[in-house]
């Protein structure tokens, strides 16, 4: 997915904060957005861990999961949901704090001569020393616990080796009918008044709750709105599923 693509090229430096012991420790982050003078917040818990792989050239890769929910936001007599993923990226959530927070990341030094590597495009990267770059990613992983406060999540990412410009927001939704989850429809962050959207690094309890709002989740564990298990057209109804409102670890 290109989106998916984009974001885990500008998350790499954020891999961290995270996973694989200290290498990698867990985070939690909390993303809000603003409308009007109101704020409504969700806090997710990213689980890290360094883990063999035999597709990576370093022999290593880290996992990450998510434990979270939607953000859930009152406007206008109406309930309306900031998701956790968008239908052409089901890893949104795990990797959108780095798009917030890399350019608040402290400088790690001295700078390892993989910094010049990152930069590379995707036709170079593979001449590195997969190795050396994937501790140096740990490195600056490390670093981001050292960034605090609310950073401001930009709408539009700038374009990046060649990729065109990403949009950063969540996708928003409603239900015609609360009960009903195959009338789920996108809406626009200008129909809902928001204003902007921060993240920041939070060791508050991750947030919990949405079954009260939306009693059906669990029963749709393994399919779609629409009721499929598989994707069967092009209706939002069929490409989104329980996990775009909430994450749970396997832990």
């Amino acid at each position: 997915m290109r989106s998916s693509v984009w974001l885990a090229l500008a998350c790499t430096i954020v891999v961290g904060l995270t996973g694989c012991g200290d290498r990698f420790p867990d985070y939690r982050y909390k993303m809000t957005i603003h409308v009007g003078d109101k704020a409504f917040s969700s806090v997710r818990g990213i689980e890290q861990e360094e883990i063999s792989s035999m597709q990576s050239s370093s022999g290593r890769t880290v996992k990450r999961t998510l434990t979270g929910e939607a953000v859930i936001i009152e406007a206008d007599g109406r309930t309306y949901y900031a998701l956790l993923t968008k239908p052409d990226n089901a890893d949104y959530a795990t990797l959108i704090a780095g798009a917030a927070l890399a350019p608040s990341i402290p400088v790690v030094a001295p700078p390892s001569a993989q910094d010049a590597a990152i930069k590379e495009p995707p036709s170079n990267q593979g001449k590195r020393d997969p190795t050396a770059y994937l501790d140096d990613m740990a490195a600056r992983s490390r670093a981001m616990t050292e960034v605090n406060g609310a950073h401001q999540l930009p709408r539009t990412l700038p374009p990046r080796q060649g990729r065109p410009p990403f949009q950063a927001w969540p996708m928003f939704v409603t239900f015609d009918d609360p009960d009903d989850p195959k009338t789920v429809r996108e809406v626009s962050p200008e129909s809902i008044g928001v204003n902007n959207i921060t993240i920041e690094i939070t060791d508050e309890d991750v947030t919990t709750g949405i079954e009260e709002r939306l009693g059906w989740l669990a029963a749709y564990y393994d399919k779609m709105l629409d009721g499929n298990r598989l994707h069967v057209s092009n209706a939002l109804n069929n490409n989104l599923g329980r996990q775009a409102f909430k994450s749970e670890s396997a832990k």
